[in-house]
């Protein structure tokens, strides 16, 4: 072999060797795999933070006592809230502290909702306040259209003026020896009607039993008479919607009950 063959012959073989030993160093990384969750758009897919583990705030209670007041009165609005950044009552009442309470005095019915809220979300919860209004006693009594198939006859009609109250309205039947009269009275308050019916039972000793059917608090009054020419007589005395009513004197209980119940289906 000449030495020009030789050398392309080397030649050669150490290009092969060169090319092998080249290829042997080269390292192939895989792509990266797709996830199987991609990140939230706008999210940094490199963040490892982990979702918030706040809750929602919780709204232990959200209360109004009483539920149901007249124009005159007021109740209480009371809650209590935790985990919240913010408590907020409407109605004009705006932001309170997370518990709390506030009286009330709405002019008409109302809803209060509460709404409590922190970095997680909000909640909320209503509760509703009814407002009665003032009834007119003179639309209470009893007319004279009541008592004519009693035959009762009308003898008066007026408008006395009695402490505590904001009306009240009079008047008086009589069949012979007999008079019907009731007074119909609306109070400031429950506690006046009430101090007005302990002095009265007070000042004439009378006996009572509870009258639980009519009205939301009653009493059955019995006059004791001091004989055939005063005989024992029945006044009815109840509450409904703040109206205090005092209905007597009349002998027969079953009368005078049945025109207290006439007087109780008015007032709303």
């Amino acid at each position: 072999m000449s030495n020009r063959k030789l050398y392309s012959t080397l030649t050669v073989v150490s290009l092969i060797i060169l090319i092998c030993l080249t290829v042997s160093c080269i390292t192939i990384t895989p792509g990266r795999q797709p996830s199987d969750n991609p990140p939230a758009s706008g999210a940094d897919p490199s963040s490892t933070t982990p979702p918030s583990s706040i809750n929602p705030p919780v709204i232990v209670s959200f209360d109004i006592n009483p539920f149901e007041i007249t124009t005159i009165e007021s109740a209480n609005l009371t809650w209590n809230i935790t985990g919240a950044d913010k408590v907020i009552i409407d109605q004009g009442i705006g932001e309170v502290p997370p518990t709390g309470t506030m009286a009330v005095s709405p002019p008409t019915s109302t809803t209060y909702r509460l709404t409590a809220t922190n970095t997680s979300g909000s909640t909320g919860k209503s509760v509703t306040l009814s407002v009665l209004a003032n009834s007119n006693a003179s639309k209470i009594g009893l007319t004279e259209d009541d008592v004519k198939p009693r035959r009762f006859v009308f003898d008066m009609n007026s408008e006395p003026t009695i402490a505590d109250t904001i009306s009240t309205y009079y008047i008086r039947f009589t069949r012979g020896s007999e008079i019907l009269g009731n007074t119909v009275s609306i109070h400031t308050s429950i506690e006046s009607a009430e101090q007005r019916y302990y002095t009265v039972k007070a000042n004439y000793k009378t006996n009572i039993t509870d009258i639980v059917s009519i009205g939301s608090r009653g009493y059955f009054l019995t006059y004791e008479g001091s004989g055939p020419e005063e005989p024992t007589t029945y006044s009815i005395r109840f509450q409904k919607n703040n109206v205090y009513i005092d209905m007597g004197a009349i002998s027969d209980y079953a009368l005078i009950e049945s025109f207290a119940r006439i007087v109780e289906t008015r007032i709303h």
